[in-house]
């Protein structure tokens, strides 16, 4: 019995030299985003790590973390030389607390990430003086990661011993994680624009010009413009000298503050021959009108003087900015391509009417007022029919002569009234407010959906999951014993490279990332102490052979159901749904007691008939004496 802990605790010591070792190997792969920033400790604590044993129950192990500013590393005591499990803080996707959510103090999301970094909220400046008291239970937080980082996604989930640790806690990993993604924005510019004086000047312009102050003056500058234009617009027929030189100023004054905010947004954009300046139409509509200012300017033809107006367009740029505005002009522009085939059969049946009026009514006594002189005159008139504006009074009644065609001329105008004027009229109106609903509520719900994804990826991450369990979601598919067995024995074979018929810890931890699986799997010594059932499934060389592996999958796959239910249990509203999943969980429990009974029966009859032989033994041995 001796020899087997110690040979036990001789394979733990090795897996936990291979961990280290393919530690190592792991953050040599990461890329140094963070340069010369100092990794020197930040905070120390004590806390309880979440995880499963061998028999799918939840255990807390004691755990002492680091947190720098580059990594939180966890370590199994005060022995701060060999981490057991470190997390990048760039590789964070976001905290959460069940608790702080109910209290309002975070929302448990991560917001809009860039560049693979989480954007937090100010949990530090939302704590109250007096913050409320947690409960022992509630004393959790979750740190997810991120899919394609060093930790394959894995979620952490720890409890503090009491409520101050708690809160110094969360506040400080929060600040932690902000100041990492200070640092790798600054490492992404540094790679992005070198070393040069000159990239570095432009950077900081373009990012004064995109920061609040220089945006709000803008949007302040174009509508003031717009309003001295309106307020020009006003007094023009009566414009005296005096109060044109006051209009003229203002131009003046608008032409060179426009000219001055375009060549600074040129500048801040001119990376790459002007490429991201152009790519936005809004500021080639503000060259054209600058342009249009300028020549106005220099020159006096008073043509080039009506087009500086064109300025005024420029108040259109407050939709880019105004997110409600932006929605809506959105939704027009989608909705103009369906409502132009409404628009075209309008088009066409009017352009058949003003054909037919102009054949019969054009050049004749009946059309004193040359209503259908021609084709041209006729399209409009008919137009002006379809608007309501005067048709009976002011076109139809003047092609009334005589009672003998006032029949005929009623007819035609009235089925035109009809058909256009009334039912492709509003058919046109009915998909131009169909399509604009549509695509104003696909936004909506397009926004919804990414609020609710981001719930969800946090709700499920508070779910108590396996390490294996991405891999053992693609063995729940099988179609009976056979087909498990053969997925397992393929999988294994896929894990065992060099074909010697075992796997160590390194080599399944390294090769467990080349199965096919919805996210890649980080294997630590822990997981796989939990996995071989301490060590149960291993030989003398803490390697484990193709029928171990057989156990060990059967085993997970079975813990990975029963999670399946409890999840499933605990978050149905259906009182009749989870009666079923409640008389799931007893007929396992039922074969799970009939299973021990089995064993049980066997073992002793294993017992009895060794002391059966070796009773027949003795007796022979008697008589042969």
């Amino acid at each position: 019995m001796a020899s087997a802990v110690l040979a036990h605790k001789k394979q733990q010591q090795k897996r936990q030299a291979q961990q280290n070792n393919l530690s190592d190997a792991t953050e040599y792969e990461i890329p140094q985003i963070f340069g010369d920033a100092p990794d020197g400790e930040v905070y120390k604590i004590q806390v309880e790590k979440q995880s499963l044993n061998s028999h799918g129950v939840v255990m807390w192990s004691a755990r002492t973390a680091v947190l720098t500013q580059s990594y939180l590393s966890f370590f199994e005591s005060d022995d701060l030389s060999a981490a057991i499990d470190r997390i990048p803080l760039i590789q964070v996707i976001g905290i959460s607390s069940k608790f702080l959510e109910e209290q309002g103090l975070f929302d448990g999301l991560s917001g809009d990430r860039k560049n693979s970094l989480p954007s937090l909220g100010s949990f530090s400046q939302k704590v109250p003086e007096n913050p409320p008291q947690i409960a022992a239970h509630e004393m959790t937080f979750l740190i997810r990661t991120i899919p394609g980082g060093s930790n394959c996604a894995r979620n952490y989930t720890m409890c503090c011993s009491d409520t101050s640790q708690f809160y110094e806690w969360y506040a400080t990993l929060e600040k932690t994680l902000d100041e990492a993604k200070s640092w790798q924005a600054q490492r992404e510019t540094h790679a992005l624009i070198g070393d040069s004086a000159f990239n570095k000047f432009r950077h900081q312009t373009n990012k004064w010009y995109e920061s609040d102050g220089p945006q709000i003056f803008v949007a302040f500058l174009i509508v003031f413009s717009f309003v001295v234009d309106v307020s020009e617009a006003e007094v023009l027929p009566v414009l005296h000298p005096e109060k044109e030189a006051i209009f003229e100023i203002f131009s003046i004054i608008f032409a060179i503050l426009f000219s001055i905010e375009l060549a600074i947004n040129a500048f801040a954009r001119s990376a790459h021959w002007f490429k991201a300046f152009f790519a936005d139409a809004w500021n080639i509509l503000d060259v054209l009108v600058v342009s249009v200012c300028l020549a106005a300017l220099v020159g006096n033809n008073p043509v080039l003087k009506m087009l500086r107006l064109v300025r005024i367009f420029r108040v259109a740029r407050l939709f880019k900015r105004i997110r409600s505005l932006n929605r809506i002009m959105s939704a027009l522009v989608a909705s103009l391509f369906p409502v132009m085939n409404s628009f075209a059969i309008l088009v066409l049946i009017t352009a058949i009417y003003a054909t037919l009026f102009t054949h019969i009514f054009g050049n004749t006594e009946m059309d004193e007022l040359g209503h259908f002189e021609s084709f041209s005159t006729s399209l409009f008139t008919m137009f002006q029919v379809v608007t309501g504006d005067s048709w009976a009074s002011g076109v139809t009644r003047g092609l009334f002569q005589g009672k003998t065609n006032v029949m005929w001329i009623s007819f035609l105008m009235i089925t035109y009234i009809l058909i256009a004027g009334i039912v492709l009229t509003n058919i046109v109106v009915a998909v131009l407010l169909d399509e604009f609903i549509s695509s104003v509520t696909a936004e909506k719900e397009e926004i919804e959906k990414k609020k609710n994804k981001a719930k969800e990826e946090v709700h499920l991450a508070h779910r108590v999951n396996g390490v294996l369990d991405p891999y053992v979601e693609t063995l729940a598919q099988f179609n009976g014993n056979n087909d498990l067995t053969a997925k397992i024995s393929s999988s294994y074979e896929v894990l065992d490279e060099d074909g010697s018929g075992g796997l160590s810890f390194t080599e399944f931890a390294s090769a467990v990332r080349l199965l096919k699986t919805r996210v890649p799997i980080s294997l630590l010594t822990d997981d796989f102490e939990i996995l071989t059932e301490d060590g149960k499934l291993t030989d003398e060389e803490g390697e484990f052979s193709a029928i171990q592996f057989q156990s060990m999958m059967r085993g997970e796959l079975k813990r990975y159901s029963q999670r399946s239910v409890q999840n499933a249990m605990s978050e149905t509203a259906s009182k009749e749904f989870r009666s079923v999943l409640l008389g799931m969980k007893l007929l396992d429990l039922t074969q799970e007691s009939h299973d021990k009974m089995l064993h049980q029966i066997m073992k002793k009859l294993g017992i009895a008939f060794e002391e059966e032989e070796e009773k027949e033994e003795e007796e022979e041995k008697e008589n042969e004496g």
